[in-house]
């Protein structure tokens, strides 16, 4: 086994940039997840990997990772720490071809519009993985769905659904027959009182901006929540996941 002991190892230095730049992502197609957990769901989930970078003094069984047609990379300590992107590595992370495959079904559609933090961001994907949602459409001013910390908090759900960057005019084509739900803080229908059609989709936005006036020409009709006491709003993320279970067994799913 030879032992990478150089920060100045190509390999690293790209892994570097994946985990540092958005542009850097998307010029190469590629992004980086670490960790035993999300390593191991991108191999169950035989997604194209490029590299997976091992490191033997934080992992005690590197086996499970290994597989064919994968370069294997064995790093030191020193090394594997100047690429990861968490405080106390794992010991395992890989490099990820960014291939999108286009969303086949699109009857349950679920928009996020102007999500800027990256725990949010990876809860609602997780959700709406968990959900049923056949296709996540993220707005352009939303955090980066591929940047290391959504990653992680996603858990896995990049793997499970169609996530897909859209402007406001390919959503007017894509949802042009969908019944269109806003979710707002407090106009329009109560969630659970609404008539949810076959082809719908929600449009979440952020707590601290609210919806765009993009996001509110495309809306068919505004929902909300209804809350006791005097709490101005939820969570976009824990308001995201309320709605999306309550739309999924309205659809009988």
């Amino acid at each position: 086994m030879d032992l990478i002991t150089s920060r100045q190892n190509n390999t690293i230095k790209a892994v570097r940039k994946l985990q540092s730049s958005r542009k850097a992502r998307r010029r190469a197609g590629q992004y980086v997840i670490e960790g035993k957990r999300l390593v191991t769901e991108a191999l169950a989930a035989q997604v194209s990997l490029a590299a997976i970078v091992l490191c033997p003094d934080y992992l005690a069984e590197t086996a499970p990772f290994v597989v064919p047609q994968v370069p294997a990379l064995y790093v030191t300590a020193d090394v594997f720490d100047s690429c990861s992107d968490t405080a106390h590595g794992q010991g395992v992370l890989a490099i990820v071809a960014d291939v999108r495959a286009a969303p086949v079904h699109k009857a349950f559609a679920l928009v996020v519009d102007g999500v800027t933090d990256p725990g949010n961001l990876g809860t609602i994907l997780r959700t709406a993985a968990a959900s049923g949602v056949d296709v996540v459409y993220l707005s352009p001013n939303s955090v980066d769905f591929l940047s290391p910390k959504v990653l992680r908090s996603g858990m896995g759900a990049h793997f499970r659904l169609p996530i897909v960057e859209a402007d406001w005019a390919m959503l007017s084509t894509e949802l042009a027959q969908h019944q269109v739900l806003l979710a707002d803080v407090a106009a329009g229908t109560a969630y659970d009182e609404v008539a949810v059609a076959s082809n719908v989709a929600l449009i979440v936005s952020s707590e601290a901006d609210g919806a765009s006036s993009a996001a509110r020409a495309l809306a068919s009709a505004l929902i909300h929540i209804p809350m006791k006491s005097d709490v101005e709003s939820l969570n976009v993320s824990v308001a995201c996941g309320v709605l999306l279970v309550q739309l999924m067994r309205a659809r009988g799913r």
